[in-house]
């Protein structure tokens, strides 16, 4: 049996018995699963913190959340860029944003996203998700999202909001791409100002998986 191996931004794939040309650049090369686990991400789904900072998908549709006092409540700040980008981009989806006013830090049904400013955020990053409580090797019962400002923006916060859901960077997707790849939307690393929406792909994979 004969395999050749196509190649798409350093991950290959064998196919069987079919030779193909590629075209250049990234036409060929379709995202199809942008969230964790995906063929691309080599950690299973466990407790973490903020010098870790690995995520997982988060355990079901309903999303509670809860923006700690930490983060800057006046009109336009902080926490007006989280909640409303959640409703803006994450409701949308088949994702259910719930606010919970008596947020649940252990035991069963945990709020989902817990959102705070934090030193613990290294130097160098903006933010950061990770999972505190791991529910399975793929789904986690409540996520941290860390900024080093009390004022993250729309961008920011759409960012971290993804990988709680489960939405990984380029690199970590399947095919692999560029972290900059601008379908990529908010995802993109570098962070880009401005870009707060995560776009149709995120979306339809989102559908598929919730």
């Amino acid at each position: 049996m004969e395999y050749n191996s196509i190649k798409c931004n350093k991950v290959s794939m064998p196919i069987v018995g079919l030779t193909l040309m590629l075209v250049a650049g990234n036409a060929w090369c379709q995202l199809n699963d942008t969230i964790f686990p995906t063929l691309n991400t080599d950690w299973s789904c466990h407790d973490s913190n903020a010098n870790e900072t690995e995520y997982c998908k988060t355990d079901n549709r309903d999303v509670t959340v809860f923006i700690q006092s930490s983060i800057d409540w006046t009109p336009g700040g902080g926490a007006w860029n989280i909640w409303s980008n959640l409703l803006d981009e994450y409701d949308p989806t088949d994702l259910n944003i719930i606010w919970d006013g008596t947020p649940k830090y252990s035991g069963s049904g945990e709020t989902d996203i817990i959102y705070q400013q934090s030193n613990s955020v290294p130097s160098g990053l903006l933010g950061l998700a990770y999972c505190e409580d791991a529910q399975t090797s793929t789904k986690c019962d409540q996520h941290y999202v860390l900024f080093a400002t009390d004022t993250p923006g729309t961008d920011l916060a759409c960012h971290e909001s993804g990988h709680a859901v489960g939405l990984t960077h380029g690199a970590n997707s399947w095919f692999s791409t560029s972290n900059s790849d601008t379908r990529l939307g908010c995802m993109r690393t570098p962070i880009v100002t401005g870009s707060d929406s995560i776009g149709a792909i995120h979306r339809a994979h989102i559908n598929r998986e919730y």
